[in-house]
């Protein structure tokens, strides 16, 4: 397929907008990504101040509504993000914002009460707070169904107990997504979703090393030890 005809056809797909976003990130590769992505792949972590150089450009505002102060839904610009990020010198960076961008964030924008995305969607889109999904566990993976982890109510808030592992972005994070069953006897129909701050007591974060591939997206293992939580720490 010629030139021209890859042009037309991408057409179809993408406006201008698609495209203006497209060289914004092409040019952070290049110019920002690029000539550090060896040291990265050897400290087996790309730096927080990424993420905030992330949010200044703008890359964290698709996805979020204009009403929670985003620039629409719009999910052709999570294509070309990824697109762009996977021709990187590294794949953290892919991995990270991606965790961030499109797995975490995205449970805020849908479930999120007003008063949470209040609280933390203009940290996220700014990149001043890092989001990481915890789900998957030693015992459970795929099978979300099978998680461990529980929260219990205690009070008027939550004491949350389990591990999650594999965890992308543990070690930049700021507010972890964790999955726990807050009502086991009702299987996959008895899981939530918590809104767990990195500074929350009894909250240990892990790091994991030697990983085969994409080294330079942190990885963690996550362990609740009866953490504490607020009421308002329940996603929704």
């Amino acid at each position: 397929m010629t030139i021209a005809a890859i042009e037309t056809q991408a057409s179809f797909l993408f406006e201008r907008r698609h495209e203006q976003f497209r060289q914004a990130v092409r040019e952070f590769v290049e110019r920002e990504v690029n000539p550090h992505a060896d040291r990265w792949e050897e400290q087996e972590r790309i730096p927080k101040s990424l993420f905030l150089r992330g949010g200044e450009l703008g890359f964290f505002a698709h996805g979020v509504p204009k009403v929670d102060g985003g620039m629409g839904v719009d999910c052709r610009m999570a294509i070309v993000m990824a697109e762009e990020l996977s021709k990187a010198h590294t794949r953290g960076v892919g991995m990270g914002f991606g965790a961030h961008n499109e797995i975490a964030k995205p449970h805020l924008v849908r479930f999120g009460t007003p008063a949470q995305k209040t609280r933390y969607l203009p940290e996220m889109i700014a990149g001043r707070k890092v989001g990481a999904l915890g789900i998957t566990e030693p015992v459970a993976g795929s099978n979300v169904a099978g998680i461990e982890t529980v929260a219990t109510r205690d009070g008027n808030g939550w004491m949350l107990h389990g591990e999650k592992i594999f965890i992308t972005n543990s070690l930049n994070a700021d507010l972890f997504f964790i999955a726990a069953k807050t009502t086991p006897a009702a299987g996959h129909r008895g899981i939530s979703m918590f809104l767990v701050e990195r500074e929350m007591p009894r909250f240990r974060i892990e790091e994991m090393h030697g990983k085969l591939g994409r080294r330079s997206s942190d990885t963690g293992h996550l362990t609740f030890d009866h953490c504490p939580l607020p009421g308002d720490a329940l996603l929704g």
